[in-house]
């Protein structure tokens, strides 16, 4: 690890791409890093676009990439693909195999060798038998809350204590297994997260998530994604694909919330220097009254909706009357989120 400093300094013409466990790198604090000399980006699961990708459906790239309204026409095939997506998830290894063999019991294999794997990495890695024991109990049983608000102190019907649950889960943020996702109570930049609230727990790939939780069989009944598990395998698969529009190491997710009246939106977005709010959620516009109180603080006029419904635009009064575009985004153009927003806000319609 250290070498790669010279390299840099002696060798700069030649690029070298250093990867390796992330609990070793980031854990075990007898590394010494060459601070300043490396570049980070962070590889995530595979996104719903390298998945189609990856099933030889790149046709679509065109559609998805085009103008939202395009793919009103494909709108059934598409949602179709992302239910696939949602069930396989974007480890490589599991999408590389499906594509092979169309077949989901194929994964189960990978799947527990996988979450074994990171056991196995907490076990030689992480130092203290506590903490170990902690974050073990976190890879075998907080799969079951990923989309949920969680308290620390005894999470999961569990004895550990607050301190305890938080070091273990730090430990395993670090390795970029998991992210507790904090609210802000602002509208307008930065994102300050509020630590001191419930986080809400959102795992690395939505496809860990419903094999460890069991839920599979339910996702592959359901006729609309919203309707499964209280729609919390949604918010995950969302929060999934925010986080592949970027490489940056650092990125974080945050959601909106009022501490006085309950009023919650389930995540908000920094585009071109203003924060958007995003609402998992079908239904009608006037049930939507989180994104109405968010807009009519907010500078903005535009929020997303993230539905299984096609690609529409509907203009929406909030109760105090400012109008604003509600965008009804289908899931499958969750990659496609920043051109959407540069049309509809650069566009003004």
């Amino acid at each position: 690890m250290a070498l790669l400093r010279y390299f840099y300094e002696q060798t700069p013409e030649l690029h070298v791409i250093a990867a390796g466990s992330l609990l070793e790198n980031l854990v075990d604090v007898h590394v010494s890093f060459p601070v300043g000399r490396v570049q980070y980006l962070a590889l995530r699961p595979c996104s719903f676009y390298e998945f189609l990708g990856a099933l030889g459906k790149s046709n679509y790239w065109v559609i998805l990439c085009g103008k939202p309204e395009y793919t009103v026409p494909f709108h059934t095939e598409l949602l179709h693909y992302f239910q696939q997506y949602l069930l396989v998830g974007g480890m490589p290894e599991m999408v590389n195999r499906y594509a092979e063999t169309r077949d989901l019991l194929a994964l189960d294999d990978l799947f527990e060798t996988l979450v074994q794997a990171y056991k196995d990495d907490v076990e030689k890695y992480a130092q203290g038998n506590k903490l170990v024991e902690t974050a073990c109990f976190i890879l075998s049983y907080g799969w079951a809350y990923a989309g949920e608000t969680v308290t620390l102190g005894n999470f999961a019907h569990s004895a550990y204590k607050a301190r305890e649950v938080g070091e273990a889960f730090r430990l395993l943020e670090k390795a970029m297994l998991l992210e507790l996702v904090y609210p802000t109570s602002s509208v307008l930049l930065p994102i300050v997260p509020e630590t001191k609230r419930m986080p809400k727990l959102i795992w690395f790939d939505t496809g860990m998530v419903n094999y460890q939780a069991g839920i599979r069989k339910e996702i592959i009944g359901a006729t609309d994604i919203l309707d499964v598990w209280k729609g919390h395998v949604a918010e995950q698969v969302v929060a999934q694909e925010l986080l592949a529009l970027t490489d940056k190491v650092g990125q974080k997710r945050a959601f909106w919330a009022r501490s006085n009246n309950g009023a919650e939106v389930d995540f908000v977005y920094h585009f071109d220097g203003n924060l958007y709010p995003i609402e998992v959620k079908n239904g009608h516009n006037a049930h939507l009254r989180s994104v109405q109180e968010f807009i009519s603080r907010s500078l903005v006029d535009v929020a997303v909706r993230v539905w299984s419904g096609s690609y529409s635009i509907d203009t929406v009064r909030t109760s105090s009357g400012k109008p604003f575009r509600l965008i009804n985004l289908p899931f499958y153009l969750l990659g496609s989120l920043e051109h959407v927003l540069n049309e509809v806000v650069g566009s003004g319609k």
